[in-house]
């Protein structure tokens, strides 16, 4: 690989991601990749810095890939804290955040308690399960649609539908076919919104759609189509991401017996565990930004207005950062600063969530089972994605 322009959305990548990343990291950890011809930083002190500065690396970056000149203009994504900068990222961020406070998300473990406790003692030792979508959707969609409001202790399947889609948004104009799936399910995805906030606005609830329905920035209310994209982003942020992440706790389960027997024997354990699942096989490879004006970094000018990936999962497994960086390590001191749910002022609104979701659900499983087995990794399909790090689907087996 040294030596040419790494593809990041190649099939050699895509199988085998992380050493593709360390490769970028030790040889050249400022460079230019495609797709897009745009740049990636991939070491951990680099990518701080960079998550730091937003007034240099502009979310802006997010516009190629949520708003690309492919896709009709009623259908783009994002444009609610993922593409904002300063000032307007404080203004919205602040609308959400009473949410997913410790109090707010302690209030919600009786429901994530008593959903997980359902589902776990419906699955049948000894028979295999499509774990995502008899237990992970299930799970997390009765908390997000408490959460948001939306849907009635479920997400409606349109709107996974078309969160799961985003996910697999290239860089690059991709086949026609792939257009037209992806407009046909944003546009019905705006509609289903449409009738969610018509429906909110006549009978309020105590949700955070309700809480944007009725705010006011600089003295205005969120436009319709702003409320669709926070809508679109609470779903995708609050659903499918704590989905994959729980997806990939069941594999390093299975991958590593020894700590399986660790939590078995300690769940106070379960936590630490969660943290380096989500260091080393984080559910995003990075974020993407665009410089404000030339930045210099590791002796290489990265000039203004160019595309940069903040390979955030290669940060993760960076030796400097982290000794033995691809090990799973409960006992590893540092191991809350890891870059997978972000960092500096985008750090993922919803990290403590999503712990808690999964630490619930784990604790759960592992009351009933004590053995778990997945496909070896050569029988994983992982979704087509250069951003989201997660599975198609996922066949497990408790016992």
């Amino acid at each position: 690989m040294t030596g040419m322009r790494v593809d990041l959305s190649s099939p050699e990548v895509h199988a085998d991601p992380f050493s593709a990343y360390a490769e970028l990291r030790e040889s050249t950890p400022v460079c230019r990749v495609d797709p897009g011809n745009m740049w990636v930083i991939t070491r951990y002190e680099d990518l701080k810095y960079a998550f730091t500065r937003h007034d240099l690396f502009s979310s802006s970056g997010f516009v190629q890939w949520l708003q690309p000149e492919w896709l009709k203009a009623d259908c783009y994504r994002g444009g609610f804290l993922i593409l904002e900068d300063p000032p307007s990222h404080t203004k919205h961020r602040s609308l959400i955040k009473e949410a997913f406070t410790t109090k707010a998300v302690q209030q919600l473990v009786p429901l994530m308690q008593s959903s997980a406790e359902s589902l776990a003692s419906s699955i049948q030792p000894g028979k295999t399960i499509e774990f995502q979508s008899e237990f992970a959707y299930p799970y997390l969609g009765a908390v997000i649609s408490k959460i948001t409001g939306i849907g009635n202790g479920s997400i409606p399947e349109a709107l996974r539908r078309a969160a799961s889609l985003m996910e697999t948004m290239p860089l690059t104009t991709p086949e026609q076919t792939f257009i037209n799936d992806v407009e046909a399910s944003f546009s019905l995805q705006n509609q289903l919104f449409d009738d969610i906030i018509a429906h909110k606005r006549s009978n309020p609830g105590a949700d955070i759609v309700t809480t944007l329905i009725n705010a006011e920035v600089d003295g205005k209310p969120l436009t319709d189509r702003l409320l669709h994209q926070a809508m679109a982003a609470l779903i995708g942020a609050g659903y499918q991401t704590p989905m994959h992440l729980l997806s990939s706790v069941m594999i390093q389960l299975n991958r590593n017996p020894d700590i399986l027997q660790q939590l078995l024997q300690s769940s106070e354990l379960i936590l630490a565990f969660i943290d380096e699942v989500q260091r080393v096989t984080p559910v995003s490879h990075g974020l993407l930004r665009r410089t404000t004006q030339d930045v210099t970094i590791r002796g290489v000018v990265i000039p203004k207005g160019e595309l940069v990936y903040l390979l955030s999962a290669a940060g993760n497994r960076d030796p400097s950062a982290f000794p033995n960086p691809d090990t799973i390590d409960l006992s590893r001191p540092n191991r809350e600063n890891h870059l997978g749910f972000g960092y500096g002022i985008h750090l993922c609104i919803g990290k403590s969530l999503a712990r808690q979701q999964v630490k619930i659900a784990l604790q759960t499983l592992l009351k009933l089972f004590k053995n778990i087995t997945c496909p070896a990794d050569d029988q994983l399909a992982y979704i087509d994605s250069f951003v989201v790090f997660g599975l198609e689907e996922l066949p497990v087996t408790f016992n």
